[in-house]
């Protein structure tokens, strides 16, 4: 929670839950945690600002982009140092150039800012770093372009994945870039009104070719929900639980297991634990 920009109340609820003595409907909280100020100065709803882990040390930091280049701000717990900006061309920023558009906010209606559904960050060559993702689509298939992650704000230059991913009628806001089957490799997730098409990432630059889908029919008829992840800012846990129902940290289909129907071949596949938890 946060109040104000660089002063207020800026503090947080550390996640106490317990293997043995809680589950993910029943989680336990400790008391609040105030930082001193002065604070990031961004609201929490900024879309411009997002959360990752900048330097290892399982901390939430924040990440800000502009037209320009990026401001990091790092979490020490007991307060936050400021790095940058650092303006594009600069040898940390790798090839990232202004035209790339990898802005985390874009201009709405209205005048407002809000996400860029083009822009992701998501870990996709596995080293526990999340990397700068842009998707881009040319009629309904979709190229996913990558930065990696150096750390401490360093990156890498662009790497272009291989692999046909054809969205069909699916839209790019309901494209989702997450590690499905715990490999620690951030694959491609299409959301449709009652099924699933995903992508895996193979590790090596490229995604498996051909369309892998969930058959959904909830049992209530809800249509699919998507909902925005927690974040640990503490540093005290490194994921959220992934499986059919969580689909790792970023959507929630809020539907029991028993409301799903799994194609055959896939029923296996999450029998086997392809979709265990992280």
């Amino acid at each position: 929670m946060k109040t104000g920009t660089s002063s207020g109340l800026f503090g947080f609820y550390s996640n106490t839950t317990s293997l043995t003595n809680n589950d993910e409907g029943h989680p336990s909280w400790g008391s609040l945690q105030s930082f001193p100020a002065p604070f990031p100065p961004f609201n929490l709803n900024d879309p411009s600002a997002r959360t990752l882990d900048l330097n290892g040390d399982k901390r939430m930091d924040y990440m800000q982009t502009t037209l320009y280049g990026f401001t990091y701000f790092y979490n020490h717990t007991n307060g936050w140092q400021q790095d940058g900006i650092h303006l594009f061309g600069d040898p940390v920023m790798g090839d990232i150039t202004a035209a790339d558009n990898v802005q985390f906010s874009v201009a709405g209606t209205g005048g407002t800012t809000v996400a860029n559904k083009y822009v992701k960050l998501a870990d996709m060559n596995g080293d526990r770093l999340l990397d700068l993702v842009r998707l881009s689509v040319a009629g309904t298939l979709l190229q996913v372009t990558y930065w990696p992650n150096k750390g401490f704000g360093a990156w890498g230059n662009r790497q272009i994945m291989s692999g046909t991913i054809d969205l069909g009628v699916i839209p790019v806001d309901d494209v989702f870039v997450m590690d499905i089957n715990g490999d620690g490799l951030s694959d491609i997730v299409a959301v449709g009104y009652n099924y699933i098409l995903y992508w895996i990432n193979q590790g090596n630059g490229s995604f498996i070719t051909g369309t892998l889908t969930w058959t959904i029919t909830p049992a209530s008829g809800a249509p699919v929900t998507v909902t925005t992840p927690l974040t640990d800012i503490s540093g005290q846990s490194s994921c959220i639980a992934a499986d059919v129902r969580r689909l790792h940290s970023i959507s929630d289909l809020r539907l029991p297991i028993s409301a799903l129907k799994l194609e055959p071949r896939h029923l296996g596949c999450y029998q086997a634990g392809l979709f265990a938890q992280c």
